[in-house]
């Protein structure tokens, strides 16, 4: 008898950690789902025809508070002009190299912070990607538009109970999707969302114990098979 073997993933290194307070709330989250970045995929591209802002991308909290409505909005550019967040191909995941306090990162985490659905498509890289994590990280339910997904760490993750899945023929019908998911059930995700936090941030004990785990599941599956 042959056995499958699947291969761990681990989640890209992220810049930001689980904020207690700000990442558990459900308060204040006025923007139903969120997007900026490059549009440097078709995924992207379409994404930004069918939910594409006609404004410009929010560069100061008066204009992030300006998004009123409970409704998607898609940037095609980086929050704050003033370098890319996430996994533009310009950008950088580097947890050691950025400035947590300049004006625009601190603006995309209050983006994060204010909605209740994050966007996660495929871009430089597969949906597997910093933007995944930093969507856990403010307790912004993931979307994941993807034919195909694997993401981190799935072997010990039920990511059915963290984010949402979409294929990406079914984008043109997101708005119906996210109203499906009724308030209740976003507050049981965000709480999933705060147990899978330290497992996936590369600078938790939790997250070597998962990756120990998930190193020892492959050393048995390939000795078994």
């Amino acid at each position: 008898m042959t056995h499958a073997i699947q291969d761990g993933v681990l989640p890209v290194p992220c810049r930001h950690a689980w904020d207690p307070v700000r990442s558990s709330s459900d308060v204040g989250r006025q923007i139903l789902g969120f997007f900026a970045g490059s549009l440097n995929s078709c995924t992207r591209r379409w994404a930004h025809e069918l939910f594409g802002s006609a404004a410009p991308t929010p560069s100061s909290s008066d204009d992030l508070r300006k998004l009123a409505g409970h409704r998607i909005w898609v940037f095609d550019s980086p929050m704050g002009g003033d370098g890319p967040p996430g996994d533009d191909a310009e950008g950088t995941t580097d947890v050691f190299s950025f400035d947590a306090q300049r004006p625009g990162e601190l603006l995309y985490r209050e983006a994060l912070w204010s909605s209740q659905f994050c966007l996660v498509f495929n871009g430089s890289s597969s949906v597997n990607n910093v933007r995944l994590v930093e969507a856990v990280m403010h307790g912004c339910v993931p979307v994941i538009v993807a034919d195909d997904a694997h993401p981190p760490l799935d072997n010990i993750l039920d990511w059915r109970e963290l984010a949402v899945f979409v294929r990406t023929r079914e984008l043109v019908d997101l708005p119906a999707i996210l109203a499906a998911v009724g308030p209740g059930s976003v507050a049981e995700m965000r709480r999933a969302l705060a147990r899978a936090a330290a497992m996936l941030d590369t600078r938790r004990p939790e997250f070597w114990n998962s990756f120990m785990t998930v190193a020892m599941h492959g050393v048995a599956m390939t000795l078994g098979g």
